[in-house]
């Protein structure tokens, strides 16, 4: 019972709903990975700490857990992850075009608030049927074109499995035949998309010698759930509101006050995102000036 998202002030919908749809992904994905990269040990210790991010978002959806715990384990999570892979965030590129800046040292402590931001960025996202899915689909899609255009095949294949586990979990929150109950994805699945995607593009860009693509191409390929993050915060610390405290502030709430139904709203969105992988995509095929 206490996997259920029962509607209150902040959350519109009809009914409880299941917050299995996070669960579902992560198993699908979990399955496939292992049985395809049974012996990649870059591969497995993902798997193993996006258990952890799982489980501490299954907490979470159930017990409402305390925003400094979620934060601490998912440093801890993150910490793990960079160990077990050998990948932390140095190389941030030739942003200014004296040649790439790197970070040393200092990358390990970023890489922490680094995933901590793409973490929560995604799972604060996740406030209207089918946007998280739909997000997280192009995002992974681009990423598929980003280690296809490098030849990065592995992770070409990684990115196509998170593709189709999301296509299931997507007919089912939007209510689509042949599924006629609805699931969300919970805080177990927003967090674990969130942390499969920050991985991959570090797998991506670091280190600069064997990088599939530029830093700066990752941004973009995350812009929207970042600059969506970065905008409410900013609002909630100028009302003098904790930015840890939901509120109906995120874009989407801020389109449809504005008199977009859902659907539209959903579509602007998707509109957005798309616009925004396509301009990151574009330029890291035609290789434009990172400072640019």
């Amino acid at each position: 019972a206490k996997l259920l998202d029962s509607p209150n002030g902040r959350k519109q919908h009809v009914g409880d709903i299941p917050l299995i749809g996070g669960m579902a992904i992560f198993t699908g994905i979990a399955g496939a990975s292992l049985l395809i990269f049974s012996s990649e040990a870059g591969i497995t210790s993902w798997l193993l700490c996006s258990l952890g991010i799982v489980l501490l978002g299954v907490a979470d959806d159930a017990e409402d857990l305390s925003v400094y715990l979620r934060m601490a384990m998912q440093s801890l999570l993150t910490i793990a992850l960079c160990l077990g892979t050998d990948v932390y965030l140095d190389n941030l590129g030739n942003l200014v075009g004296l040649g790439n800046v790197h970070l040393d040292i200092a990358g390990y402590i970023l890489t922490i608030f680094l995933f901590l931001a793409v973490i929560n960025a995604f799972n604060m996202l996740d406030g209207i049927d089918g946007l998280l899915g739909i997000v997280a689909f192009i995002t992974f899609g681009s990423l598929a074109l980003l280690f296809g255009f490098a030849g990065l095949h592995q992770y070409v294949i990684i990115s196509l499995i998170c593709m189709a586990a999301l296509i299931p979990y997507l007919l089912n929150n939007l209510l689509l035949p042949p599924f006629k109950q609805k699931i969300f994805m919970g805080d177990a699945g927003s967090t674990f998309v969130g942390f499969t995607v920050i991985w991959l593009l570090l797998e991506g860009t670091q280190p600069s010698d064997t990088s599939a693509f530029r830093p700066i191409t990752a941004v973009w390929i995350i812009a929207l759930p970042l600059m969506d993050m970065v905008r409410v915060i900013f609002y909630r610390i100028s009302a003098k509101r904790s930015p840890f405290k939901a509120g109906r502030d995120h874009l989407h709430h801020v389109l449809l006050t504005a008199g977009f139904g859902r659907i539209q709203t959903l579509l602007l969105m998707i509109g957005l995102e798309l616009l925004l992988c396509s301009i990151g995509l574009l330029a890291e095929y035609k290789h434009t000036s990172e400072a640019w």
